[in-house]
């Protein structure tokens, strides 16, 4: 039983011996043929195979005669000449030699791979960039113009060969030296009008166009979004995967006009064998727009520059129509081609509204003006600036615009000539209004420098006409000198009102007034400065009505709203102008309408039969400066100083107007139950009437007539007309005055200053300033400055013995 086995075995051995002896005789017969050792190791196997034959033999003679020699002698032979020893070493020795050769044979192996991928992958890029050559040269066959021909080799290197994006860009010779795009293809979404690409040397000209155009050499950049020279135009070339970019000039003749930018989204693109071949197609798009340029004649190099510009023309075109100024252009027939949206905002003229025909006749309505304004711009036509001309809207209202033409310093194909314009009516407004405040500070100036002198003036007339009351028992001659005195006071009111006008009286006080005295007085001065054609009606329906208010700002709404009557009648074949004053009861509904509160209240009507009122003219009609009189001919204040004192006194005003049937204007102000006090020359009002005063005043003229109406109030009066000779009395002795009355401006030394001194001499004296007018100084202020009160010029003689019996009481 294991004689079997093992003759088994043995069979089994020999036959694996013989299979890896026969693999290895097939395999270096194919690979091997000169390997050493593999020669070596096919002898050890077979010498090993031979003897486990031999083994096999022995044990199964039974077969021996299956073999040519005598199993004795054939075993004998063997196991002397080789043995298993002697194949064994064959194979340890083949192996040794034939293991280095298979390594070797491997790395050859692997090296051979890489070299074939990449000539594999370089054979694929010249294909590809030959196919790009063959459709270049197609495109170069067509017959078309220079943008379609760039266009189409952008075309072909994206569409045909796979490329993310192409565009071609030309160079401004300019100082900013940009690239700007003629066209593109593939990928692109904006990437061209988000970046900046230049050919100087900043940052924004070191891209690889920007290189490529300087050198004249193609440059290739890899891996983008990390390549130093592209950070500039990262951003958005990262949005739009673009990971490989080579640029290259476009050099026709001897100069370079633009370069072409090819971009991929493989970041390895562009080896050697490709760019050389991309060079290729840039020399093809030079050549042939070489060829286009030398080939076209010089009208349709002209028209292919208009072409090459419609793009920036367009966009030019867009920046017009939104400039927020005004635009208009011509075309050379004169007819207008373009209005842009400015225009129809200040205007309210659409521009479908007023293209193509003559806009003159549309915003200047009136002939003449229209005419004017033809023959200036005619004159002036496309050279011209700051040319200002007022313009009539949609709507009626007017703007003052200044038009400057800048066809000649910026050209627009199509457009013969073109101007822009800034709408400065409100400029012009507030140069109104500050030469309106100039004017107002000049009659304020006017107002300070002549008040002082017109109130000593008017001192010595009512003083001494006040004497002469007291003095004179005929009755006709007291009633003209009542008639000289009331013009003395209205003198002084014009005076107060003058000063009030120019915001420099600022202790013009609102006092209860007899409506009925301030309209008597207005309607004798209208009476005087109305023209004599004009029916001047008045009628007054009151008995002893008051109101709250300043008697000259009174007087100015009744003078303003009749004197504005007055000029809308004239021309009228009957004018008549009526004036009614009475008093009234405002019920809730009216009270709601006037936005005043229910009760008695003033009411003045002032009707006219004159043309009447534009209803689109009636919203502004209190506008400052607002008017519809001719240039000159008036300032547009009357209304609004108007309205503003009717505010100030907490009134209302309305208007009611029809065009050719007159107007109606009425003020509301509320009525008071206080009755107005009189005030009549000669009243006197009791007192002490006793005690020494020292008169000081450099008018020599004020100086007497308020010597005798202290020496007629019964006061023993020294005077003197400078404030040295007064300074000197109080030294001389001081105790022996009760009161000083002095003047505030005076030669040398002012009131202040002498008050000041005199106090030095004696603390408790009392002193009266004096003034017709002083910047410095007022009711208040003297006060405060340690003056005993205030006597405004000029005074009555009730207010001077008010004023010292006062003081007198007090000491």
């Amino acid at each position: 039983m294991n004689a079997t086995l093992d003759l088994t075995l043995e069979i089994v051995r020999t036959l694996l011996l013989f299979a890896v002896w026969l693999v290895l005789l097939r395999s270096g017969q194919r690979y091997h043929r000169q390997d050493r050792g593999w020669r070596l190791i096919l002898i050890g196997f077979f010498l090993l195979f031979a003897s486990s034959l031999l083994d096999v033999t022995d044990d199964f003679e039974s077969l021996s005669h299956w073999v040519v020699f005598g199993p004795t002698d054939l075993q004998q032979v063997l196991e002397k000449v080789v043995g298993v020893v002697g194949g064994t070493l064959c194979i340890t020795v083949g192996l040794l030699k034939w293991l280095p050769t298979i390594r070797e044979r491997d790395h050859a192996i692997t090296e051979y791979e890489q070299l074939h991928g990449q000539l594999e992958q370089n054979l694929q890029a010249t294909t590809r960039a030959n196919r790009t050559l063959r459709a270049a040269n197609h495109v170069l066959l067509k017959d078309q113009d220079e943008v379609a021909l760039i266009s189409g080799f952008c075309q072909v290197a994206v569409e045909q060969e796979g490329y993310r994006m192409a565009w071609v860009g030309y160079l401004e010779q300019g100082e900013s030296k940009r690239i700007f795009p003629v066209a593109s293809a593939g990928y692109e979404e904006g990437y061209l009008e988000a970046i900046t690409v230049t050919w100087d040397e900043t940052a924004l000209g070191r891209g690889a166009v920007g290189t490529a155009i300087r050198t004249r050499k193609p440059v290739v950049m890899h891996d983008l979004s990390n390549h130093p020279d592209f950070q500039p135009w990262k951003e958005e070339a990262v949005k739009r995967n673009y990971q490989a970019l080579i640029g290259l000039p476009l050099v026709l003749g001897d100069k370079c006009y633009g370069g072409l930018a090819i971009y991929s989204a493989d970041p390895r693109a562009f080896v050697q064998q490709e760019a050389e071949l991309l060079e290729e197609l840039a020399d093809k798009l030079s050549y042939g727009i070489h060829a286009k340029r030398t080939a076209e004649t010089l009208e349709k190099h002209h028209t292919l520059k208009r072409k090459l510009l419609l793009s920036n023309e367009k966009r030019l075109h867009t920046i017009v129509q939104n400039m927020p100024v005004l635009m208009q252009a011509f075309d050379e027939d004169g007819h207008l081609i373009a209005w842009n949206r400015a225009c129809e905002e200040v205007t309210g003229y659409r521009a479908e509204e007023i293209i193509g025909g003559d806009p003159c006749t549309l915003l200047y309505p009136d002939r003449d003006y229209c005419g004017w304004v033809q023959r200036i711009l005619q004159e002036n036509r496309g050279d011209y600036h700051s040319l200002e001309f007022e313009l009539t809207a949609k709507d009626g209202s007017r703007h003052m615009v200044t038009w400057s033409d800048i066809s000649q310093r910026v050209p627009i194909p199509g457009w013969s000539h073109w101007a822009v314009g800034i709408d400065v009516t409100d400029r012009v407004e507030v140069e109104k209004q500050l030469h309106q405040m100039q004017k107002m500070e000049a009659i304020g100036t006017l107002a300070g420098g002549i008040a002082h002198d017109f109130n000593n003036i008017l001192t010595v007339i009512l003083g001494f006409t006040e004497l002469a009351l007291d003095q004179q028992s005929d009755p006709r001659t007291h009633k003209n000198l009542q008639e000289v005195y009331q013009a003395g006071m209205r003198g002084r009111e014009l005076v107060a009102q003058l000063l009030a006008f120019s915001r420099r009286h600022e202790d013009t006080q609102m006092q209860t007034i007899d409506v009925a005295s301030v309209v008597d007085d207005a309607v004798r001065l209208l009476k005087a400065t109305l023209p004599s054609t004009i029916r001047f009606e008045r009628m007054l329906n009151l008995q002893s009505q008051s109101v709250q208010a300043i008697p000259s700002q009174l007087q100015q709404v009744i003078i303003n709203l009749v004197t504005n009557a007055g000029h809308a009648v004239a021309g009228q074949e009957s004018p008549w102008v009526q004036l009614e004053v009475k008093a009234i009861i405002v019920e809730d509904e009216a009270a709601l309408e006037l936005e005043l509160r229910p009760g008695r209240y003033l009411s003045i009507e002032v009707r006219d039969n004159g043309t009447g009122i534009h209803e689109e003219h009636l919203e502004r009609l209190f506008d400052p400066f607002f008017t519809t009189k001719p240039q000159g001919q008036g300032t547009g204040l009357g209304l609004s100083v108007v309205h503003g004192i009717v505010h100030s006194l907490e009134g209302a005003i309305q208007v009611h107007s029809q065009l050719e049937e007159g107007s109606r204007f009425s003020v509301y102000l509320p009525l008071y139950d206080a009755v107005a006090p009189k005030q009549e020359a000669g009243e006197l009002v009791e007192g002490h009437h006793q005690g020494r005063l020292l008169l000081v005043d450099d008018d020599p003229m004020v100086l007497e007539m308020g010597r005798q109406m202290l020496e007629e109030l019964g006061y023993q009066v020294e005077s003197v007309q400078s404030a040295q000779d007064a300074l000197a009395r109080v030294k001389e002795s001081p105790d022996t005055l009760d009161v000083v009355i002095t003047d505030q401006t005076m030669p040398c030394m002012d009131g202040v200053t002498l008050m000041q001194q005199m106090h030095a001499l004696r603390s408790d004296l009392p002193i009266l300033l004096s003034s017709g007018y002083s910047q410095d100084v007022d009711e208040n202020s003297a006060v405060e400055m340690g003056f005993e009160g205030y006597l405004q010029k000029p005074y009555s003689m009730a207010t001077l013995s008010r004023l010292l019996d006062s003081i007198m009481e007090e000491a």
